[in-house]
């Protein structure tokens, strides 16, 4: 009888402890992380001039980047505006690198965008090409960075 007692209390406390690891996990590791931040691009290639600055908003789940940008662009005398939502669905290339297959991209423009595709893949993931790779690193779950090879590495801190 004793030894029936003692199985039963194991199995609640192990019951306890899968609860309330698992509403720790739902409740910080897997929440969505939110974040602003400025982005300023400037780059000198032979004779074209770029400069971006603006503002970019992201949300980021397990499987999906979500990607808010507003801003002016300059490419030699040429001025634009940007502003666009990017949905990025991902899967992890491997786990030990911070790299991240690209599945799908969705980009919507808003109607004061005028600058076309592919001057905004300087700044943005291009919606074109196989195998893409998208670097997504979390420094202390407060800080992100990411960026793919098509642009350069952003970074923002948790809002």
């Amino acid at each position: 009888m004793l030894k029936n007692i003692a199985i039963a209390v194991i199995a609640i406390v192990i019951s306890i402890i899968t609860y309330f690891s698992w509403s720790f996990y739902q409740r910080y590791l897997s929440a969505p992380f939110f974040c602003e931040s400025e982005f300023s691009i400037i780059e000198k290639i032979n004779d074209n001039h770029i400069r971006a600055d603006g503002l970019f908003s992201l949300v980021m789940t397990d499987k999906h980047l979500f990607i808010n940008i507003d801003g002016l662009m300059t490419k030699n005398d040429s001025k634009f505006i940007i502003s666009r939502v990017i949905r990025i669905e991902y899967n992890r290339h491997n786990r030990e690198s911070p790299f991240h297959r690209i599945e799908n991209i969705k980009t919507s423009r808003y109607s004061t965008d005028n600058i076309d595709d592919d001057l905004a893949s300087v700044l943005l993931f291009s919606p074109t090409g196989e195998n893409q790779l998208l670097y997504i690193q979390k420094v202390n779950n407060n800080m992100l960075f990411f960026g793919s090879q098509l642009f350069p590495r952003y970074g923002c801190k948790r809002n």
